[in-house]
């Protein structure tokens, strides 16, 4: 529980950071990302074959000027059962070209795509390496490279081809493509900051669908870039109302950032359910806290089920606040059994044992959490309860 933060109120407890204990967990975000962008990219993965007709003008003519009028009926032949989606016969006709001219980059470019189209993963890969081999700044196959090292995971070496075909592509659905996949890849390798400006050109291109709103949030999120997360959750929320873990994600940030009213407000305004929701309580519970809204704190923070450590100690700290203390003290003990380490239940046990009047085992609570991390705030502690402790022992002996 070392992620817990402190309530503070009065002289001693005026601020409060609330600790969150969800979407800590990378592995499982990266995991949903995974399904997430297998989705994005089933929708987006007709255009990725598509080759503009300008490009295809341009090297009809380079057919024509340098491989003769053969080369170019071949061509033709081949691009037009290409484009009739009969893959298997183009195939034949790009052999040809190749067995013509085999170092011409496109020949080996278009077989390729046609070997992707028919399941011959591997041989498209080794004639998409044959394309760069020739032409080594050739986009789409430094794409189509990029592309498949990803569905691969991996990564790093998907980043590079990208990279490389971000930098020679003319196609924008292209680039488009590209930079969702370079940018879900520096996710998954944790690279946040490559992986946000990678969503952000993205809305730069016009790509302002829920899921790049999505990765750029997760991405500054993990980067304790809360603000931005919280905008770019509240756009996909906003694209997506029916997709809760947007909406989940957006109060989280706002939680972060210590807006703890809007919150409130939002969860009144989209009228989530919150009986049996033990996520949604979790959040309204927190930021009540936030809010120093102690009364409903500890009504929501009640209705969980099975709380965290984390929840039962913010719950203890609204006790507290409400001067409930016997309350507080019970879970403090518990906590304390699980996590023997954790200086804030000492200094929070401290507290209350000061309030009650209990001064040696206030002592000893700020004792034990001085020594388990030695700040100083503890020694300020410590030196006023003595204090007080010497001050009843005089009383005593006047009286």
């Amino acid at each position: 529980m070392k992620h817990i933060k402190r309530l503070k109120f009065g002289q001693r407890y005026s601020k409060f950071q609330i600790s969150l204990a969800r979407h800590k967990d990378i592995k499982a975000q990266r995991h949903r990302v995974m399904e997430n962008s297998e989705r994005f990219f089933l929708r987006h993965s007709k255009e990725e074959f598509k080759i503009e007709g300008i490009i295809f003008t341009i090297i009809i003519l380079f057919i024509f000027l340098f491989h003769g009028v053969n080369c170019l009926a071949d061509w033709d032949k081949g691009l037009e059962l290409y484009k009739q989606e009969q893959y298997a016969n183009a195939s034949i006709e790009f052999q040809k070209i190749i067995k013509n001219n085999p170092k011409w980059a496109s020949g080996y470019y278009m077989l390729a795509l046609c070997q992707l189209n028919t399941g011959k993963e591997k041989d498209a890969m080794l004639n998409f390496q044959k394309t760069l081999e020739f032409d080594s700044n050739h986009a789409g196959a430094l794409f189509y490279m990029g592309k498949k090292y990803y569905e691969r995971q991996k990564y790093n070496e998907a980043v590079e081809y990208l990279t490389k075909a971000l930098t020679y592509s003319k196609n924008n659905a292209e680039k488009k493509t590209a930079l969702t996949l370079r940018g879900t890849s520096n996710f998954k390798l944790g690279k946040y900051d490559s992986s946000a400006a990678d969503f952000r050109e993205l809305l730069l291109l016009g790509s302002k669908d829920a899921f790049t709103y999505y990765m750029l949030g997760l991405s500054s999120f993990n980067n304790k870039d809360y603000e931005n997360a919280s905008i770019a959750f509240e756009r996909a929320a906003s694209i997506e109302p029916a997709n809760r873990e947007y909406e989940m994600l957006y109060l989280q940030s706002l939680l972060n950032v210590r807006k703890y009213n809007d919150v409130i407000k939002r969860l009144e305004n989209v009228k989530m359910q919150t009986e049996g929701d033990q996520e949604t309580i979790k959040i309204a519970a927190d930021a009540y806290l936030g809010a120093k809204e102690y009364k409903n704190a500890i009504l929501y923070y009640t209705r969980l089920k099975n709380p965290d450590n984390v929840s039962l100690f913010n719950l203890a700290q609204a006790y507290s606040a409400q001067e409930k203390f016997s309350k507080a003290e019970i879970i403090l003990l518990k906590l304390k059994e699980k996590e023997s380490r954790n200086d804030k239940i000492y200094d929070l046990l401290g507290y209350i044992y000061e309030k009650t009047g209990k001064l040696n085992e206030s002592l000893e609570a700020l004792q034990k959490a001085y020594n388990l991390t030695r700040k100083v705030k503890y020694l300020e502690g410590i030196k006023r309860v003595k204090e007080k402790i010497k001050q009843q022992m005089l009383d005593k002996e006047i009286k």
